[in-house]
């Protein structure tokens, strides 16, 4: 048996469009094999090709000289598209291989291409896209240009008049001498215009726009504009209607609009246009109806009603921008303008460093989309809700229209900026910064959404030149540029710095709202931060520097001068032209004014030939206070033959306009006048009524009142809280409600003179205003430095002051209720008085009833020049050295006797045990004493001792711990000692039992008057948290404990090893590290000294492997210092530095 297989082989087919028949491609009669083609047959476009239905091929290629224009069909490629010719696209052509275009191609409104491959628009071809181009694979531009543009279709702007003297087209009605087709034309362009007669007259036409424009274009609902030029022959009130409608097919009415009144009066002189415009209307308009009608106003026989010339529609539509579509990797895009740009990709794509029109980044939510390099978006950014994110990388962002960020924009490189000039919305979104870059904002801001700070990095610049409302979240670094006001929308927090900018009328106004400030205050200008609105806080959290060039206060003056206005122009005045066709004016009188300016050359005026009651008016907007105000000025209002135009003087009380004069009759000559404004009103207007005079003149307007002047003041707040590590002070700083002391300290600048008295010697220092609270002081959070305080009344003052680590304050009872500035400072040094004989016995000056004062401290007192006396009172605690309270002296240095002195009439009677000042009797751990008479003479105060008790032995500056090594290193620092034998260095677990570790003897002989550093060392210290604390022990076996401090060494808990040397060193110290890890950008190190502050402060780079760096550290003065590295990602070990 013998089988035979007959197999069949399938070739495809080349087509070659024809057209012979129609345009329709699945007519096998428009092919040149007499066949439809199939996904699997090559189409090639020879000649000119019109589609008006859809099919298939698998590649189609356009040939050069050739076109193909696709209408509102579809049109699926298996293949390649390759555009040798041009191409238009009314519908969609699906290409599901590549598509090259080498010639010029066009996709309408609503057309689209889509590529499954890649896209080649070539060097030199043009794509001109109003619909959308979708590149799902790579897209390649390089050399072309891509327009996204949209495109107005402009029909021809028909004019429809008379020619050469007739009434071609028109239906013409006449009335009394009928139309006159001849005479004067409003451009010259045409041969004839309408005049109309004494009777009413009537032209119509019917336009046909369906016989010049296609049923798709009219379909669109075009905008469709009708005109004309209008004026009297004479100047004689004539009457002039336009009807127009637009109707569809079967004559129904779509849309209508009338132009004209019963009163309109136009110009001999002037042509006058009559315009309206439909937009918007219902689809399917096919002809236009068109009826004018005049009439004149006089009654003169013949043609003298209006002159109509121009009568015209123009048809436009609206063409819409393209968007082209790009979901895969982009090489260049080309030459681009217009349009939207989408970033599509469902994974990482890179956005090419380019000026956009419009940007989108979308996506399905996996991968990032990154900044190639710097962008410009000439006018909206988006990045969408299926978009992963948005990295800026290094690069600047530049936005001038709205930016909405509906997922996350990751600001992640320390010099990326992110610039948006428009509006910006991140309501619903993430901002994230990983670096520190910077985002800008220049207008109105929608919302920041979450704003991720938690890598404690990045600025917010407020850059606006209008006012701005900045939104209420937690920023790392805030900045205010730019002359605008920007105002709180709520509470908000600066984990870093808040800057405003040294510019003028820069503001920050904190409006109600509270602000948690980490981190430095800069404000530039003066008035640059507004925070003394009632009810507005500054709660300073963290470490912070405030640098402040100062704030302004409004002042009134009576009698000012707010405007004096001869109208050289209207730059203080809003025109208003409510009637369409007069305005005022800012010049010498035109028209047919028959005056000129009462001063000078120019003045305010207005004049219409014809009688139209047009209510026109110039504005002023009367400023702050709004009080006392009068307004004078010169008008005139002459008559023409006893017709006169009208002039109202008004002002607005916030509701209605309301009357001061109305001048109906007629001044022929300038003519005074003069009104008192009311209190509050807010604008100042010239009314004009036009009633066909010569018009109406205004001129040297004066407008008098009080005014506001700003005043240069101290840095003001209407309330400081403290509530962080502390306030170092650059610039002096006013309360006016409240200061709260939570946990902090303010370093106020000192008003001493080494270790003397020098009264009002400072500057920078916080001043408590007269009737602001102060509350929450403690050994925690408390002011070194200098404290001023303002008083009229006989409250008691407390004064917040103290060393940084002992809370000293002062209390002050003026004895008149007049007004005073007091200042009150603590000392933590010996007074300059204080003195030890060769064998250390103390040979301070003291009167006869004071045995000793505090040798290691004082207080600076002083008041105000004709200030109020006040009853002084001093609190002593447990770090006081106090053992006898019945035996403690208020004592007073009297600069004449050049000795200490009891203070008269003092004694112990107001102390109290627990300091708060009432009656009683103080204890050894808490008291004070306070004079029972009020001081006159302000200058240095002391604690004193009527005997030897109450050694006030010493006077503790610091005493700190640190682990290094798991090698406990115990510091203390005193800065004064009497009697004193030795040091305890004590140590538990539980802060409650404790154990002797060390013993560290006294200065010899026990007595002294300077700073001593002290160390011990524990090398066998108790894993994880323990506790260490002080004691001193005096000659005759009394003691004193100090609070104990806490410390974490060993354990888990320590970091990485560190190794500095030479040290103790005198100028440079060496740092040695080993590091498993890189440690970040933005590393830096810190010195601080025993109470923490920062002396030496610098970026440092922590690589990966050994490190190595060297520290200036000659300028520090001789002391003991923590080097600390902030920022790493592991954390280094604290090492104790020692400068010799």
């Amino acid at each position: 048996m013998c089988l035979i297989f007959i197999s069949h082989t399938f070739f495809a087919v080349n087509f070659t469009w024809t057209g012979a028949v129609d345009g329709n491609w699945n007519n096998p009669l428009n092919w040149d094999v007499n066949a439809v083609p199939t996904l699997a047959d090559d189409c090639f476009i020879s000649s000119s090709a019109v589609i008006s239905s859809g099919g298939n091929c698998r590649n189609l290629t356009i040939n050069a000289a050739a076109s193909l224009e696709l209408g509102s069909v579809s049109i699926s490629i298996a293949g390649s598209l390759v555009n040798n010719g041009t191409l238009m696209v009314q519908g969609t052509l699906d290409v599901i291989g590549n598509c090259t275009l080498n010639g010029p191609t066009t996709i309408n409104q609503s057309g689209e291409i889509q590529v499954r491959g890649n896209s080649i628009v070539s060097s030199g071809a043009t794509l001109t896209n109003q619909g959308v181009f979708d590149a799902n694979g790579d897209f390649d531009a390089t050399g072309a240009t891509l327009s996204l543009d949209a495109i107005s279709s402009l029909g021809p702007e028909n004019v429809f008049n008379g020619n050469n003297g007739s009434s071609v087209g028109w239906s013409v009605i006449n009335g009394g001498s009928g139309w006159s087709f001849s005479g004067q034309n409003y451009t010259g362009s045409l041969n004839g215009s309408f005049t109309g007669s004494y009777l009413w007259s009537y032209l119509s036409q019917e336009v046909n726009l369906s016989a010049m424009y296609s049923p798709n274009f009219l379909n669109d609902s075009p905008d469709i504009t009708f005109s004309c030029w209008i004026k009297s022959v004479f100047n004689d009130n004539d009457f002039f209607f336009a009807d127009i409608s637009l109707k569809d097919a079967s004559g129904n009415t779509l849309a209508s609009s009338t132009l004209g009144s019963t009163t309109s009066s136009t110009s001999a002189a002037n042509w006058t246009q009559q315009t309206t415009t439909f937009s918007g209307y219902p689809s399917g308009v096919r002809s236009a109806s068109i009826s004018l009608q005049s009439k004149d106003g006089e009654f003169w026989l013949g043609n003298y009603g209006i002159t109509i010339d121009d009568v015209s529609l123009k048809v436009v539509e609206q063409g819409s921008s393209g968007v082209l579509q790009l979901a895969s990797n982009v090489v260049s895009l080309g030459t681009l303008s217009g349009g939207t740009v989408n970033y599509d990709g469902a994974g990482a794509q890179t956005i090419l460093a380019d000026t956009y029109n419009n940007l989108q980044i979308s996506g399905n939510g996996i991968g990032n989309k990154t900044a190639e390099g710097d962008i410009l978006v000439n006018n909206n950014f988006t990045i969408g809700a299926n978009a992963e994110r948005f990295l800026t990388s290094s690069n600047t962002i530049t936005v001038n229209g709205a930016t909405q960020i509906k997922s996350i924009l990751r600001i992640d490189n320390s010099s990326a900026v992110f610039d948006a000039n428009g509006s910006f919305d991140a309501s619903s979104a993430t901002i994230d910064f990983t670096k520190n870059g910077t985002l800008l904002l220049g207008s109105t801001v929608g919302g920041l959404g979450t704003l991720d700070i938690s890598n404690n990095v990045g600025t917010v610049v407020y850059d606006g030149t209008i006012a701005q409302t900045v939104d209420a979240v937690n920023y790392v670094n805030l900045t205010i540029n730019n002359a605008s006001t920007k105002t709180l929308a709520g509470n908000i927090a600066v984990q870093g710095n808040l800057t405003t900018e040294a510019e003028s009328n820069c503001i920050l106004d904190l409006s109600m709202y509270t602000l948690n400030l980490a981190g430095d205050l800069t404000v530039g200008f003066e008035g640059g931060l507004d925070a003394s609105d009632t009810d507005c806080s500054v709660v300073f959290d963290g470490s912070s520097s405030i640098t402040h060039a100062g704030s302004q206060s409004r002042i009134t003056v009576p009698a000012q001068n707010l405007l004096t206005e001869s109208f050289v122009d209207f730059s203080s005045w809003t025109q208003f032209n409510e009637s369409g066709s007069a305005s005022w004016s800012a010049s010498a009188p035109g028209g047919s004014c028959t005056f000129t300016a009462n001063s000078g050359s120019t003045c305010a005026w207005i004049q219409e030939d014809s009688y139209t009651y047009s209510e026109d008016y110039i504005v002023f907007d009367l400023p702050e206070p709004k009080t006392n105000m009068s307004v004078s000025y010169k008008f005139i209002n002459p008559s023409w033959l006893g017709d006169i135009d009208w002039l109202y003087c008004q002002y607005y009380d916030g509701s209605a306009w309301i009357s001061l004069a109305e001048y109906t009759t007629a001044n022929e000559i300038w003519t005074s006048a003069s009104h008192a404004i009311p209190d509050g009103a807010t604008q100042l207007r010239f009314f004009s009524w036009l009633g066909y005079g010569y018009g109406v003149g205004v001129d040297d307007v004066v407008i008098n009142g009080d005014g506001y002047i700003l005043n240069s003041i101290n840095p003001t707040f209407n309330e400081i809280v403290v509530n962080g590590s502390g306030i170092s002070l650059n610039n002096p700083i006013d309360v006016t409600e409240s200061i709260v002391f939570t946990n902090g300290i303010i370093n106020s600048e000192s008003d001493v003179n080494g270790n003397n008295s020098q009264p009002y010697a400072s500057s920078n220092t916080i001043t408590i205003k007269d009737g602001a609270s102060m509350s929450g002081a403690s050994a925690l959070s408390h002011v070194v430095g200098a404290v001023r305080m303002e008083s009229s009344s006989l409250s008691e003052l407390e004064f917040p002051i103290g060393d940084g680590t002992n809370y000293r304050p002062v209390y002050l009872t003026p004895s008149t209720p007049i007004s005073t500035t007091y200042t009150v400072e603590y000392v933590n040094d010996a007074h300059s008085s204080i003195a030890f004989d060769v064998n250390g016995n103390n040979t301070t000056p003291c009167d006869s009833e004071i045995d000793h004062v505090a040798m290691g401290c004082w207080w600076d007192i002083e008041k105000s020049a004709g200030g109020a006396d006040a009853f002084v009172g001093i609190n002593w605690d447990a770090n006081s050295g106090v053992d006898d309270p019945a035996e403690i002296i208020l004592s007073h240095w009297n600069a004449s006797t050049s000795q200490w002195e009891k203070i008269s009439g003092s004694g112990n009677q107001s102390t109290l045990s627990d300091g708060t000042g009432g009656i009683g009797s103080g204890t050894a751990s808490s008291g004070r004493i306070t004079s029972l008479s009020a001081q006159s003479d302000f200058s240095p105060f002391n604690l004193g001792s009527s005997t030897s008790n109450n050694s006030l032995p010493i006077d503790l500056l610091s005493f700190h711990t640190f682990c290094s090594h798991d090698i406990v290193d115990v510091n203390f620092s005193v800065v004064s000692q009497i009697n004193n034998d030795y040091f305890l260095i004590e140590r538990s677990t539980d802060a409650m039992d404790w154990e002797v570790v060390g013993q560290i003897d006294g200065v010899e002989g026990g007595n002294s008057n300077t700073q001593m550093d002290y160390v011990f060392v524990d090398n066998n210290p108790l894993a994880n948290l323990s506790y260490y604390r002080l004691t001193q022990v005096d000659f005759d076996g009394k003691s004193k404990t100090f609070y104990p401090v806490s410390t974490t060494c060993g354990g888990a808990e320590g970091g990485l090893p560190i190794d500095v040397y030479p040290n103790p060193a005198s100028n440079e110290v060496t740092v040695e590290l080993e590091l498993d890890n890189f440690q970040g950008d933005d590393v830096y190190y810190t010195i601080t000294d025993a109470t923490g502050k920062a002396l030496l402060s610098d970026y440092v780079q922590l690589d990966r492997g050994f490190n190595k760096h060297t520290l200036d550290i000659g300028k520090l003065p001789n002391g003991v210092y923590i080097l600390r590295f902030n920022q790493t990602k592991d954390h280094i070990t604290e090492t104790r530095i020692i400068k010799r």
